[in-house]
């Protein structure tokens, strides 16, 4: 599944069941704009935890295309980054099956093309805010058809329609399995590892065994950004400032910025760096405090921007000072 090697890439992960309707204990068949006021709660619960000012999220089928209502009719256009679609019913689908279950799926109902809820969605622009958008598809759906109903307009947004055949004409796989597809998730992590949706030019590995290592030598650079050499004296911070060392494993790195924090992760902001660059793989860097620092426990998060692949990636250090 897709979760594994999301979490061994270092990202923080959380799931939402939605959709609670007519028959008991399954989801996804309530009515969607009920749903996506629930995925609006969660984002918000997210947002909160970990003091992240946007999320990325992922869908698949009704949940990569129930978040476009959350951002085009929930004012939620500048919460989300990256939305990536797998097999996602942006415009509904022409199954016949999907009429015959609607008195006990609101859900199915509202996803048959040409639906109110479908007409209300696509109309006027289908990418609103700042988000970058990314649709999986597969030619083998036998559930959201016709496939190429799945992609997109762009309408001036970074948008990114994929079909797995394109490059890799032998994947069969089909609408449910598309989640455990080695190739659709090598393109959902190539999706959220950089700027912008998902690199139209990427070449994924039809195997599927890049995956184990994704991403590798030659997708990434190696790209990692390591925190040390913090003076960890109380006295270090008298004159309202403290340096320490950055090193990053590839070069040049652009963008970086260094935040420090008190108590926690995602806890009060007491010093950050003005941008920086890391051009011979170290860098000395001074944060600027907001007051002298007392002994305690505080974070260290450097973030930048590896600019030969435009890939992005952050580390978080704890740091303790303790009185001498």
């Amino acid at each position: 599944s897709i979760v594994p090697p999301l979490k061994r890439l270092g990202y923080c992960v959380f799931a939402l069941d939605y959709g609670n309707g007519a028959i008991p204990n399954v989801n996804g068949t309530g009515d969607i704009p009920t749903s996506a006021r629930q995925l609006r709660t969660f984002v918000d619960m997210v947002l909160a935890k970990t003091g992240a000012s946007r999320v990325s999220i992922v869908g698949h089928s009704q949940g990569g295309m129930m978040p476009r209502y959350l951002i085009k009719f929930l004012s939620s256009t500048h919460e989300v980054d990256d939305l990536v679609g797998l097999s996602p019913s942006n415009h509904g689908t022409t199954v016949a099956a999907a009429p015959l279950i609607g008195p006990v799926c609101v859900a199915c109902t509202q996803q048959i093309a040409g639906s109110p809820f479908i007409t209300r969605l696509k109309a006027g622009d289908e990418t609103p805010g700042k988000t970058d958008y990314t649709v999986i598809e597969t030619k083998n759906d036998e559930v959201v058809t016709p496939y190429q109903s799945e992609f997109l307009a762009r309408d001036g947004n970074d948008v990114t329609n994929i079909l797995l055949q394109d490059r890799c004409p032998s994947d069969s796989t089909e609408h449910v399995g598309i989640i455990f597809d080695s190739v659709a998730i090598q393109w959902m992590l190539n999706a959220l590892g950089r700027a912008g949706s998902a690199d139209p030019a990427f070449r994924p590995d039809c195997s599927g065994a890049a995956l184990a290592t994704f991403p590798n030598s030659s997708s990434v650079g190696g790209f990692t950004l390591r925190v040390g050499g913090l003076d960890r004296r109380a006295a270090a911070t008298a004159n309202r400032r403290i340096r320490f060392a950055l090193n990053a494993r590839t070069s040049p790195v652009r963008h970086v910025r260094v935040i420090l924090r008190a108590r926690r992760r995602n806890g009060p902001v007491v010093g950050r760096s003005r941008l920086i660059s890391i051009v011979g793989g170290r860098r000395a860097v001074v944060l600027r405090l907001r007051h002298p620092l007392a002994p305690g426990r505080y974070f260290v998060t450097a973030a930048g921007r590896q600019t030969n692949n435009d890939l992005n990636g952050s580390v978080t250090s704890r740091v303790r000072l303790r009185r001498h």
